[in-house]
C-alpha cells in the first residue's frame, strides 16, 4: 500500500522495531528498538508507523504534522509568517518519537505548551499563523510594582502562601516511547529543584 513508507521503524503493543516495505510485503529488520523489549505478538496486533521528529524548529514541526501527516490544505497555512516567527522569536530545536496515534489537537497543544508558541486563525487572510510567546511588537515593556508607576493605595499587593513553589521534579531519560509520557514511572530518572524552604 503506497501510503505506507518503504522502510522507517513500526510499533507492536509495547515494542519499537524497523521495518522495509516492497508492496504488500514487510519485513521487519531489527527488534526493540528504542530501549523497548521484544515481546510476541498476536494474530490481530495493531501495527502502527511510528512518527520521528528530530531536531526541527517549530515551523518544521508544524509542517510535518500539518501537511505530511494531517493533509491539511497548504493554502489555508500561513507557512511564510511561521518561518519568519521562528526566525524572529523561536531558534530552539525540538524533537519528538511517537510510536503510537495522538489526535492533532492534542499534538498541536504539546507543541504549542512546549515550543513557546501558539497557533491562531488569522479571519483577514484566513491563513492559520502562529505567535511565539514574546512582547508585543514595537511595546516598550514596563516592570510595575508597588514604588513606582502605580497610584498610591491603587492596589493591594499580598503573599499568596499556599501558591508558594518550592520545588520542581523534572523526570528525563524515557524509559520506553510507548509508554505515557506524562506519567513519572514512565522515566529512568529525576532532578529535584529546591529552594530553601523547599530544601527539606
Amino acid at each position: 500500500n503506497e501510503q505506507y513508507p518503504a522502510s522507517g521503524e513500526i510499533s507492536i503493543r509495547n515494542e519499537v522495531m524497523s521495518f522495509t516495505r516492497v508492496g504488500d510485503a514487510v519485513t521487519i529488520t531489527a527488534r526493540g528498538l528504542r530501549g523497548t523489549t521484544v515481546e510476541e505478538a498476536d494474530a490481530g496486533d495493531t501495527v502502527q508507523v511510528c512518527l520521528d521528529i528530530s531536531a526541527k524548529q517549530p515551523a518544521e514541526a508544524m509542517e510535518i504534522v500539518l501537511i505530511d501527516n494531517a493533509n491539511a490544505p497548504a493554502a489555508y497555512l500561513d507557512t511564510v509568517q511561521w518561518y519568519q516567527e521562528q526566525t524572529d522569536y523561536l531558534p530552539r530545536l525540538y524533537g519528538r518519537f511517537l510510536p503510537k496515534p495522538v489526535g492533532l489537537e492534542t499534538l498541536l497543544s504539546e507543541m504549542s505548551l512546549n515550543m513557546y508558541f501558539y497557533p491562531y486563525w488569522d479571519e483577514f487572510d484566513g491563513k492559520l499563523k502562529i505567535r511565539a510567546v514574546r512582547p508585543a511588537e514595537d511595546d516598550v515593556v514596563t516592570d510595575l510594582d508597588e514604588y513606582r508607576k502605580l497610584n498610591a493605595d491603587s492596589v493591594d499587593i499580598t503573599d499568596e502562601t499556599k501558591q508558594l513553589v518550592t520545588q520542581v521534579h523534572v523526570w528525563y531519560s524515557l524509559i520506553n516511547p510507548t509508554l505515557n509520557v506524562n506519567e513519572a514511572k514512565s522515566y529512568a530518572c529525576r532532578e529535584i529543584i529546591a529552594s530553601d524552604a523547599g530544601a527539606s
